[in-house]
């Protein structure tokens, strides 16, 4: 290895290695620039709360469904499906069976009259009534990665959703 050079400035003799510095500034840098990067994500909601955490999709006044983007493995997640206008009795609202099995079901509010397993789906029939009727869906994921999940009336509209999940 080189020896560095001593430099007199002023009465000093400093011991300067300028290429193992720029290398320090350089990693200085790169390092400020990950926290900056880590710290974005953060408030943005991509580790808990924040404006990317929650999602919403389908249609105002038909079926719309919010969920959250990112959740964590075994700890509870929830789903809130608002309907259209009702004139009261009951719908059957359908969840996509490899989703329910990724991340399966704790509780279903209200209550459902009947559950039953039809064409891969779980279907909920629910006695609901109102100008928008909301369905709280709560699941536990026990798998980490991508999950696809699809929801839907039968007979009616259907929407799709990814959600990420942490180990």
């Amino acid at each position: 290895m080189p020896q560095p050079r001593l430099n007199r400035i002023g009465d000093l003799e400093i011991d300067q290695h300028m290429g193992v510095q720029r290398f320090s500034w350089r990693l200085q840098a790169i390092g400020q620039l990950v926290m900056v990067i880590f710290l974005a994500a953060a408030l943005a909601g991509l580790f808990g709360s924040g404006p990317l955490s929650r999602g919403r999709v389908g249609e105002s006044g038909r079926l719309e469904v919010e969920y959250g983007r990112f959740e964590r493995r075994t700890q509870e997640a929830s789903l809130t499906v608002t309907l259209g206008p009702l004139s009261g009795g009951t719908v059957d609202l359908w969840i996509a069976e490899p989703f329910v099995a990724a991340s399966p079901l704790v509780q279903v509010i209200p209550e459902p009259e009947r559950v039953a397993l039809a064409s891969g789906r779980v279907v909920f029939t629910l006695r609901l009534s109102g100008d928008r009727p909301q369905v709280r869906i709560t699941t536990k994921p026990e798998v980490f990665g991508r999950l696809h999940g699809r929801l839907g009336l039968v007979g009616g509209p259907e929407v799709s959703f990814r959600q990420l999940v942490y180990p």
